[in-house]
């Protein structure tokens, strides 16, 4: 076999051509690291590694683009990098980047915690769910969610004075608050006590 033509392309990689058809592009820093030079003879297992040792390269890249973006849990970089790259490269560069400290799982878990507390007004355990949902494991979204110390009852109270006060008159509207509030994670008993006593919670 042999490399017949290396033109760049529009997106800043090299198409490498083989025996006159093209076979894949090449990040330029794979070019350089591996000499490819057009004209060469080259193997089989070559090319699959200059393809994947490329392919890692750009997947590591778009980790940074994505990273640079939002924050992200592991799992959920890995998912993404998936529909730009093979599962060994997301994976690889999902990794690259927590050796990097580029992404951080418990830290990831305490903000988020606090996020959906603050603005969902989720209860822990809402927050633990929502955090495994995530990529999060259990024992680091357990973690996160009991450091939240909440006052479940009065978070309770705060959400029916700020979204269902004017539903508490119907027994039809009161069980769709109850509903409501018990998939934001807050248990039924606590619920209904707050129904029951809302002006203990001035």
């Amino acid at each position: 076999m042999k490399i017949t033509d290396i033109k760049k392309t529009k997106r800043g990689c090299y198409a490498l051509f083989v025996d006159g058809e093209f076979l894949f592009s090449v990040h330029i820093d794979i070019l350089v690291q591996y000499k490819i030079k057009a004209n060469e003879d080259i193997s089989i297992e070559r090319l699959e590694e200059i393809r994947q040792q490329s392919d890692l390269k750009k997947a590591k890249e778009k980790a940074l683009a994505l990273l640079s973006r939002k924050s992200m849990t592991k799992k959920q970089l890995t998912e993404k990098l998936k529909r730009y790259a093979g599962e060994y490269e997301a994976e690889q560069a999902a990794d690259r980047m927590q050796e990097l400290n580029l992404i951080d799982d418990e830290d990831y878990a305490r903000r988020c915690a606090k996020d959906l507390t603050n603005f969902k007004g989720f209860a822990p355990l809402r927050v633990k769910q929502e955090l495994v949902r995530r990529g999060i494991d259990c024992e680091t979204a357990e973690l996160a969610a009991d450091e939240l110390d909440i006052d479940e009852r009065a978070a309770i109270a705060g959400i029916i004075r700020r979204k269902f006060l004017r539903f508490l008159n119907d027994k039809k509207d009161i069980a769709k608050v109850v509903n409501s509030l018990a998939r934001l994670g807050y248990g039924f008993d606590d619920i209904k006590y707050v129904i029951n006593n809302l002006d203990e919670f001035d």
